[in-house]
């Protein structure tokens, strides 16, 4: 709505977020790309949710289709790559929802692709929109930077030092004039706030095994279908000690903490020390998940040592690099910290799956369609349980609102995100 009143000055209003008013800069950590887009959106056709999710499977959709080129052009089966993506509990909570994280992952992938493919066409063309997709993938969400980095150490390992270098320069020009205009705007410099901000909450010494522990579990969770690919990936020998250490190792660890990102294991700790009422359900799921995120950094891993090339390189410092970020930088780790790490897991399993396979290149293998079904299953249920969960929040403004619309005082209400929206 300010966009749409003062498009020059997107944060220019106060928003109650912490029990007080405050300066949206202050508040919001992200940039402001989505919120032109919503305010485009709204500005054709109002304020119509139904209208606003429908434009926001655009994004969704160039995600999966930039996946399917990027897929294509390092390995095979591009198509199961996609589908893989698809249905992965994380794409779809995410792609059901109006925030930034599909669209700046959207431009994350198309830019890879475009990058590699103009070094390997010596296109200028595609490398100047590869840096353009850049700029816009960090004006959706600061992440996106990290692209930067990530395509200049593969420029290096591939080409060298190439002159092409310098038109990584193009993004860093958006990034240091969106610092600019926001210094002018609020006297402040807004990506170097946001990275102060996150540098505040880095984690300890003492917190590093917490923070493992729930950047694995989520991990593992978000990207729950690539685990039932485990059998088709490994020989029977090898997926049953790697299954064993794995899972022994995450239910030992469990046993010897108290809690796991704020969450305790166990009902209570007697004075002895002794912990009872442990918690069994949650031990046992939280040993699946973190199980399934080390499976997926093994993958990358030994992708890496199989091709030792730039290609390989680059796969392994993505998952890596956003593994890192989410778990040990990032102010929080939550599904859409870890979305980043979708498309190139799923590659992975193309990749690994590729080594083995005697079929044709071009067909799904008939033993990769079954581990499908339950990756569907669970990223529709998970998505499912999401929706009703949001939906639940218009519920109870509505319910809150038919029982005191009459009322004589005020009423006040704490709450944020849909509810504080509904209300």
């Amino acid at each position: 709505r300010q966009i749409q009143y003062n498009p020059l000055d997107f944060y220019g209003f106060k928003v109650n977020w912490y029990g007080f008013e405050m300066d949206m800069f202050s508040v919001n950590k992200n940039p402001p790309f989505v919120s032109y887009y919503i305010a485009l959106i709204t500005g054709i056709f109002g304020w119509s949710e139904p209208a606003i999710h429908f434009f926001f499977l655009i994004p969704a959709l160039g995600l999966s289709l930039g996946t399917y080129f990027l897929a294509r052009s390092i390995c095979s089966l591009p198509h199961l790559a996609a589908i893989l993506t698809v249905f992965s509990p994380v794409f779809l909570v995410s792609s059901a929802s109006v925030m930034s994280d599909t669209t700046m992952l959207a431009f994350y992938v198309w830019a890879i692709f475009l990058w590699l493919e103009g070094l390997k066409k010596e296109s200028f063309p595609h490398l100047f929109l590869s840096a353009i997709f850049i700029a816009l993938s960090t004006l959706t969400k600061y992440f996106g930077a990290t692209l930067i980095p990530l395509l200049l150490v593969f420029t290096l390992v591939e080409k060298k030092f190439d002159y092409r270098l310098c038109i990584l320069f193009i993004p860093e020009l958006f990034i240091v004039g969106y610092e600019w205009l926001t210094y002018s705007l609020y006297d402040q410099s807004l990506i170097s706030d946001a990275a102060a901000y996150a540098a505040g909450s880095w984690v300890r010494p003492e917190q590093f095994l917490d923070k493992t522990l729930t950047g694995l579990s989520f991990t593992g969770g978000c990207l729950l279908g690539i685990t039932f690919f485990a059998p088709i990936l490994w020989s029977r020998r090898t997926l049953l000690i790697m299954s064993a250490v794995l899972l022994i190792l995450s239910f030992s660890v469990l046993l010897s903490v108290n809690t796991i990102g704020g969450v305790q294991l166990y009902d209570e700790l007697e004075s002895s020390g002794f912990k009872s009422g442990m918690r069994w359900g949650l031990i046992f799921q939280l040993t699946l998940f973190i199980s399934a995120g080390m499976h997926i950094l093994i993958l990358s891993a030994t992708d890496l040592m199989k091709n030792r090339d730039a290609t390989s390189i680059l796969l392994f410092l993505w998952i890596m690099g956003a593994f890192i970020f989410s778990s040990y930088i990032n102010w929080t780790t939550s599904a859409r910290n870890i979305f980043p790490m979708l498309p190139v897991a799923a590659i992975l399993v193309i990749r690994r799956i590729n080594y083995s396979n005697e079929e044709s290149n071009t067909a799904i293998p008939r033993n990769a369609i079954w581990p499908l079904l339950p990756a569907v299953l669970i990223s529709i249920l998970v998505t499912w349980a999401d929706v009703s969960l949001a939906n639940s929040q218009r519920s109870a403004a509505n319910t809150i609102y038919a029982k005191l619309k009459n009322y004589q005082y005020p009423v006040k209400f704490q709450g944020h995100w849909g509810v504080q929206y509904y209300m």
